[in-house]
Formats: structure tokens, sequence, C-alpha cells
């Protein structure tokens, strides 16, 4: 029974785990592009001048 309760425990864990790494990556996702294309521009920008 201790067992079966470690179990489930366990997969309770993994899946806020995994919830949280989704909605952390959600809002990362949303950040990232928009620094990502403006360094892209500045080194567009630099190569060209």
């Amino acid at each position: 029974m201790e067992e079966y309760m470690n179990n489930k425990n366990i997969e309770m864990m993994k899946k806020l785990i995994e919830e949280k790494k989704q909605k952390g990556n959600s809002t990362k996702n949303n950040e990232r592009p928009k620094k990502v294309i403006g360094r892209m521009l500045l080194h567009s920008g630099r190569t060209t001048q």
C-alpha cells in the first residue's frame, strides 16, 4: 500500500513539473523571439555597414 501511495505522489509530482515546464516555456518563447530578432537585426545591420 505504501508503494502505491509513493508511486501516486511521484506521478503527481511529474505532472506538476511538466506543467510548470510548459508554462515556463510558453512565457520564455513569447519573450525570446523579440530578443533574437533584435540581435539578428543588429548583426545584419553591422555586416551591411
